[in-house]
């Protein structure tokens, strides 16, 4: 049986770079204030954080944020990007955080990789 995690991290490691590049411009700006307008506090975990263009954006706007991915390589460019970001190596099916620690979390375009069988 294939480790569907172990397969996209890996490959996420193996392209980060090129990935990060391609992808960094897209960001979802219509969510992103819906988003600032319904959260009840600014302390926020973004499940497949990447290499941190979801990140910058929550930084600016004054949020507590905390990145997690499973990507050791998209994880180095996310800490480049964003010096003052916390950024922690992690499978967002298995976090590691105490209840309550956030006031929301974010997930763009993370949750299609959790297989559908699993849950």
């Amino acid at each position: 049986m294939i480790d569907a995690v172990k397969q996209n991290t890996q490959t996420y490691d193996k392209i980060a770079s090129s990935y990060s590049k391609r992808n960094y411009e897209h960001f979802w700006i219509d969510e992103f204030d819906y988003y600032k307008s319904i959260i009840d506090g600014k302390k926020v975990v973004d499940l497949g954080c990447g290499a941190g263009r979801d990140a910058e954006v929550f930084v600016k706007n004054g949020f507590d944020h905390t990145g997690v991915d499973a990507s050791s390589g998209m994880l180095k460019i996310a800490k480049k990007r964003v010096p003052s970001g916390n950024f922690r190596k992690m499978n967002f099916a298995k976090l590691s955080f105490k209840d309550s620690e956030f006031d929301g979390f974010w997930a763009a375009a993370s949750f299609l990789y959790v297989p559908k069988k699993r849950y």
